[in-house]
């Protein structure tokens, strides 16, 4: 797979890697930033794609943490396969800093 550029916005770079990679599921705050919640404390463009997969994706610009999903769990969104909006608040709740979910825009919500 072409390395995605990092001056891709996060949702073109995670579109690219979600189709080329099969196993590969966006999450965490990259897939709360595409539900539209205000969650990267970078810019955009230095923010690596998240990924949830089976296995470790060694794959330039991108953190993979090991996890199977339900598919239950998995849905396309702006052409992304990524986490549901459900699923990521939960994420969100579960691994962002307290400060970072506690409400308004910062949480995984929107708000």
């Amino acid at each position: 797979m072409q390395q995605p550029s990092r001056t891709a916005s996060l949702i073109v770079r995670a579109a690219r890697i979600t189709r080329a990679v099969p196993q590969a599921v966006v999450c965490r705050r990259t897939a709360a930033h595409i539900w539209g919640a205000s969650v990267l404390t970078a810019p955009e463009a230095d923010w690596p794609v998240e990924l949830a997969a089976p296995a470790h994706l060694a794959l330039p610009g991108c953190v993979t943490y090991l996890t199977s999903l339900p598919g239950a769990d998995v849905i396309a969104h702006k052409g992304v396969r990524l986490t549901t909006m459900e699923r990521t608040a939960l994420d969100c709740a579960r691994w962002l800093p307290r400060h970072r979910r506690a409400g308004g825009r910062t949480s995984c919500g929107g708000a």
